[in-house]
Parts: structure tokens; sequence; C-alpha cells
């Protein structure tokens, strides 16, 4: 007689979590420490037909300086107070300065934000994901050396 081992139940939620465990975002679009950005950091995405929508709602941006390279300084940027989001999804922009000029490098949309290797021009591959309704979302985006663009 061969005796069946039974796993706990535990063992199916934690196990198939541990991934997305091990690696926690570096930011998300609902983290606290976003604050009101200065200027010149605001202004490159301000500038950017990507805002648009956002500015016909009178929406402001806040972010957080994220590090994701040694030689750029980098903040990730929302809308403030959920200014036009959907159900836990919101813009997300990039913007990155390394001789004093403030450049806008992504525009997307989603919850959260992954940096992790490979790096491609000196800069990692950045992974936007969120979801609702039960729909993940997951859009990988690779720098090109001027901007980052979405895998395909």
């Amino acid at each position: 007689m061969t005796k069946t081992r039974i796993l706990p139940c535990w063992f199916f939620i934690v196990f198939p979590t541990l991934p997305a465990m091990s690696h926690p975002p570096q930011a998300t679009i609902e983290d606290k420490d976003l604050r009101p950005l200065n200027l010149a950091v605001s202004g490159a995405v301000t500038s950017s037909s990507s805002f648009q929508p956002f500015s016909d709602l009178g929406c402001k941006l806040t972010g957080k300086r994220i590090f994701v390279n040694t030689k750029a300084a980098t903040y990730f940027i929302t809308t403030d107070n959920t200014c036009g989001w959907g159900a836990a999804l919101g813009p997300v922009w990039l913007v990155s300065s390394t001789k004093l000029e403030w450049k806008l490098i992504l525009s997307s949309g989603g919850y959260s934000l992954h940096a992790a290797p490979p790096y491609t021009n000196g800069m990692p591959e950045i992974e936007i994901s969120g979801g609702t309704a039960g729909v993940p979302l997951k859009e990988i985006f690779r720098y090109d050396g001027r901007a980052y663009r979405a895998i395909k």
C-alpha cells in the first residue's frame, strides 16, 4: 500500500507568489513617499502630449526619485490625488537628467514599476504592471539610448 502525501493548502497560496515577493516594486502610484516636484522635473511631463488629458482635468503631479542608474537622476511620476486614474491604474512617467536637462524617457500607465537587468544602453529593463477586474497588465520596456520603448 502506498502513502499519498497531501500538501497543506498554504503551500499553493505562498509558493506561486514567491517571485513577486522577492522583488518588490521600486515605486507604485500609491506610495506614501510621493511628493510634489520642482518645475524643472515636472516640466518634462507637462510639456509632453501624454500629459494633455490630465492637464484638461486640472491634475497636479507627484513623484519620487528612484535609483535605476548611477549616472542619471531619475524620477517616477504620477498624478496627485488619483486624478484621472482608473481602478488601481494611473499614469506613469519616468523623467531623467544627466546634464541638468530633464527629459521624459517613459510614458505609460499601470500600478507599479520594477527595474531589473538586463541593461541596455546603461539602463535596466522596466516592467510596468497592474491590472483590474482580474485582468493582469504587464508591459516591459527597454531603453534605446533616448527613451524607453515597449518590447513587443
